[in-house]
């Protein structure tokens, strides 16, 4: 079986721009005692002048957490309903991530993510199913902030690097991202006072703007419209439907104004 490295990716745990203990239903942004969450995407159409829900577009993601708020299992279907890939997570005593183990459709294990802690480093090693080593991601931490990310290939080099700046209040200001030790791309950061990030502008090596967005949320750090100052760029609006802990289950995104997917979510909670 062929894996998509991609979406392998999108399973892997990092600690994102911060170190200090927050649980993954904090980073996911999700309110109360989270079981499960179940979670996929549509195509939306307007017809006839109503909006309507068309084929899945994408995988369908389910989500196990323990009671402490963490992930324990991630299982991926694909848009027939039948199961892609699943991945377990273990953590030590103190709660931290240990091991993110992948799994294909036939229960073969096909990579193993093993994360060690020292200081301010963590430390994240990419095994395949014989056991090779065949990747390595290094993130060094400052006053709890992630200040810079190394992913290295199998022979040690380095792949890509981010090195991020932060303001006195922890805030992200500044990355710039290297391929190998090239710097290819520089972003500045402008932060609402709940962090969410309201502008990022970024430059090439030689200083030219490759992009500049814009991004307002709501007062619960749901994003209500993206756009770009960029020439011919696409408008982004979002539209949220939220259960009774105030965890949105349904999203409807408008492109320049027509409805363009929708997105569903299924959440249970511990009782």
């Amino acid at each position: 079986m062929k894996i998509n490295l991609a979406i392998f990716l999108s399973f892997i745990t990092f600690w994102g721009y911060s170190q200090n203990k927050k649980n993954d239903l904090q980073t996911d942004k999700l309110q109360g005692k989270v079981k499960s969450v179940s979670h996929q995407i549509f195509n939306a159409i307007e017809k006839d002048g109503e909006i309507e829900i068309s084929e899945a577009k994408s995988y369908n993601e389910y989500t196990l957490y323990n009671k402490w708020g963490n992930k324990i299992e991630s299982i991926l279907t694909d848009t027939k309903g039948d199961l892609y890939q699943t991945h377990k997570f273990f953590y030590d005593e103190t709660g931290n991530l240990k091991e993110n183990i992948g799994y294909t459709l036939r229960g073969k294990l096909f990579v193993k993510s093993i994360y060690s802690y020292k200081e301010n480093f963590i430390i994240q090693t990419l095994n395949n199913d014989s056991g090779d080593f065949v990747g390595q991601y290094i993130s060094k931490y400052e006053k709890g902030n992630l200040i810079e990310s190394i992913s290295n290939n199998s022979n040690g080099s380095v792949k890509y690097k981010t090195i991020n700046k932060f303001d006195k209040k922890g805030k992200l200001i500044e990355s710039n991202n290297f391929d190998g030790n090239v710097l290819y791309k520089k972003c500045i950061f402008k932060n609402n006072q709940k962090e969410n990030i309201i502008h990022k502008t970024c430059y090439s090596s030689t200083g030219i703007v490759i992009s500049d967005e814009f991004i307002k949320y709501d007062y619960r750090g749901n994003e209500l419209e993206w756009w770009s100052s960029e020439l011919n760029s696409n408008k982004f609006k979002y539209e949220y439907k939220l259960d009774s802990k105030n965890n949105w289950i349904e999203k409807l995104v408008f492109k320049d104004g027509k409805p363009y997917e929708f997105y569903k979510r299924k959440i249970e909670y511990y009782k």
